[in-house]
């Protein structure tokens, strides 16, 4: 079977380009045991449709090569009103980094064992936009911030500036681009650092969002 860790910078180089997965991992049915069924789902990705499937295994092949691909088993999207997409993504929310699974539900689902590397809640497109608009008043707030000093886990204290839709925080030369916050408010309240680890800066990104002066009390 093809690396999880070489799946795993596949998986978050797509995603930078095109968005979070709902739900990427690896499934081993009962009846094709020692192989892999590859199953994604995401808002943009149209699932069932022989051109959705096209278009993903598209750029997973410009990634991991051809030869990986036919590792696995069959590729496959679930929709977003799939039960078995919200199976998944309820019993194990918001997951990062690789996590291995098995259990009765599974079995009973004619799964023998799986491997999830992420899963997000799943959206309608209302509550897209309720987010979309949430975050415009967060990011207001972090904005409004700029230049007043935070606190990294470790007592470290850094200020950040803000320009073109991204922070620079004074500790690092890194930009922290608007867009990771914006994914990083989906997962509020974070526990720790790794609950945003496949994002820039997470420890900077961590100390800002769970800043009382930019929760104001929402998580």
């Amino acid at each position: 079977m093809i690396s999880t860790s070489i799946l795993t910078q596949a998986m978050r180089r797509i995603a930078a380009e095109r968005g979070d997965f709902w739900l990427f991992g690896l499934f081993m049915r009962t009846e094709t045991l020692g192989m892999w069924d590859l199953v994604v789902a995401a808002s943009w990705l149209e699932a069932g449709q022989l051109k959705a499937v096209s278009e993903f295994v598209k750029l997973l092949s410009d990634r991991i090569g051809e030869e990986s691909l036919r590792e696995f088993a069959r590729v496959a999207t679930l929709p977003q009103d799939s039960e078995f997409l919200d199976f998944i993504t309820r019993s194990m929310p918001n997951v990062n980094s690789e996590q291995r699974l098995r259990s009765t539900d599974l079995l009973a689902r004619g799964i023998e064992e799986a491997i999830i590397l992420q899963t997000r809640p799943v959206y309608t497109a209302q509550q897209a936009l309720t987010d979309r608009l949430r975050f415009v008043s967060v990011w207001k707030r972090i904005v409004s911030q700029a230049g007043e000093e935070f606190r990294t886990t470790k007592g470290l204290p850094f200020t950040y500036t803000v320009a073109h839709g991204a922070v620079r925080p004074s500790r690092t030369n890194r930009n922290l681009s608007r867009a990771d916050f914006e994914k990083a408010l989906a997962r509020v309240p974070l526990k720790n650092t790794a609950a945003v680890q496949d994002l820039q800066g997470p420890a900077f990104i961590y100390a800002i969002m769970m800043d009382e002066r930019i929760r104001a009390g929402e998580w």
